[in-house]
């Protein structure tokens, strides 16, 4: 990153990467958060389905699972400023998302291959894509077609944001035809954390963005505001500060921890899916 390729603007941005990490346990806190959010709203999904609870017991799991996708998207965020290898965590990330689509799709659709639907790790996998590209040095692209165009001028900035903007574009039009989970509102929401890692307002950023989250797809959802409490954890780990009672979850650094993490969404769709096939069958 010290060549002389590099611009003042992308020294400038990694530098302010580096100083805006939230501590390691504070981000595992934050993980554990969204898996146990988005696993009550798979179990009252499936009992629900199978008639064990009623409709008003099932609304609520459903609203609790609504804090889960705002906190992905963050953490995604956060992860590809901070990983030190992008192209093997973003290898993980597509297995991961393929092997969770068959439990996936027979969990949500009762068919080993549902292609009205992809799982929020394709989402999330493009997200992530999608963060790479745009961080790709368009100026210097730009100077090896017109070697004499200084990367300051309006003319160079201007066709970089162009550039930018259509690859953003491009991958919110991936997100809707591949029928991703949040589709194209979902990487939006990334686009906007991006945003809000990268700007001095970032708090006000990541306000807007749940607020694009909440209204982005009609009709309205009332149970999305509960997405807001977010906030409450997010807010304080960017500070930079502990989160409250950080000292009793510094287990949640283990290696064994963060293995279970990674494969929790399968193994948990995995599982679902048996106990609903037992239960069936009962």
């Amino acid at each position: 990153m010290e060549s002389s390729s590099v611009t003042k603007e992308q020294k400038k941005l990694l530098s302010n990467h580096i100083s805006r990490s939230i501590t390691d346990t504070s981000y595992q806190i934050l993980k554990w958060t969204a898996i146990a959010t988005m696993t009550v709203h798979h179990v009252g999904y499936l009992l629900f389905s199978l008639g064990a609870i009623g409709k008003t017991d099932y609304i609520a799991c459903y609203t609790i699972g609504r804090m889960a996708f705002p906190l992905f998207c963050f953490l995604l965020v956060e992860c590809y400023y901070h990983t030190q290898n992008r192209t093997k965590h973003l290898v993980k990330m597509a297995m991961l998302a393929v092997f969770s689509e068959i439990p996936w799709d027979y969990f949500y659709s009762g068919k080993a291959a549902n292609w009205d639907t992809q799982n929020v790790c394709f989402t999330l996998t493009l997200g992530f894509l999608m963060l790479y590209f745009m961080d790709i040095p368009v100026t210097g692209i730009i100077k090896a077609f017109a070697p004499k165009a200084s990367e300051n001028t309006k003319i160079v900035g201007f066709y970089a944001k162009v550039v930018r903007f259509d690859l953003f574009a491009g991958f919110l039009i991936l997100a809707y035809l591949f029928r991703s989970d949040y589709s194209f509102y979902g990487i939006f929401l990334i686009a906007i954390f991006r945003l809000a890692h990268n700007s001095n307002h970032r708090i006000a950023w990541l306000i807007a963005g749940l607020v694009f989250h909440i209204f982005a797809k009609p009709p309205f959802d009332a149970a999305l505001l509960f997405s807001l409490a977010d906030l409450v954890l997010i807010i304080p780990a960017i500070s930079g500060k502990p989160l409250p009672c950080t000292e009793h979850f510094s287990f949640l650094t283990s290696k064994a921890a963060k293995l279970t993490a990674s494969l929790f969404f399968p193994a948990h769709l995995v599982i679902l899916c048996a106990i609903s096939i037992i239960l069936s069958a009962l």
